[in-house]
């Protein structure tokens, strides 16, 4: 059984990419271990060490990875090519993973300790509200409509948005961990 992501990615490596479902499955789980393990160690690794230097370094971090992340995207969505759609695949994978700690690790920076956990709660709620639960059926409607790689470029232009945020939030990060620490309420 597959989760509804699962399920595209699956589908757009047999459909796009002419791989078999076990193929395609044994893809994605390489691209998903391997990413995520390497993304989600090198964030807390540089992010610890550069931020004795730079207050902002998560969500810079966080930025840059969205906004590398997505031309990585855009070339294995449409390359055909193994040996090139595959390795793109997995670094833009690497940037999307990179990404997860330093934005839990902003809304920590910049949260009182005792709203953290709403922080927290707020932001899972709003990725899976966006992700799990509109993106599929979205997802499906643009397939009425275009092909499943044409949907992936379309659906992966979100990181552009994603990355100029993290950017921007970088920028007032220093005055927001002071009032954070004071126990101010943020204000933007």
């Amino acid at each position: 059984n597959y989760s509804p992501f699962q399920r595209m990615a699956v589908e757009f490596f047999e459909d796009s990419r002419g791989l078999g479902e076990k193929d395609a499955s044994i893809a994605l789980g390489v691209i998903a271990l391997g990413a995520g393990a390497l993304g989600n160690t090198l964030s807390g690794f540089i992010g610890d060490r550069l931020s004795k230097r730079y207050k902002g370094v998560y969500a810079t971090m966080a930025g840059i990875s969205y906004l590398v992340g997505w031309p990585c995207l855009l070339v294995g969505f449409l390359a055909h090519s193994r040996w090139v759609f595959l390795p793109a695949l997995t670094l833009g994978a690497f940037c999307i993973f990179l990404c997860m700690p330093a934005v839990n690790t902003q809304i920590a920076n910049v949260t009182h300790p005792s709203r953290r956990a709403m922080a927290w709660a707020m932001a899972v709620f709003v990725l899976h509200l966006l992700g799990d639960t509109l993106t599929p059926p979205i997802f499906g409607w643009v397939l009425e409509f275009t092909s499943r790689q044409t949907a992936f470029v379309l659906f992966s232009t979100a990181l552009i948005p994603a990355g100029i945020c993290c950017l921007l939030a970088a920028r007032t990060t220093a005055r927001d961990m002071e009032r954070a620490a004071e126990g101010a309420p943020q204000q933007h």
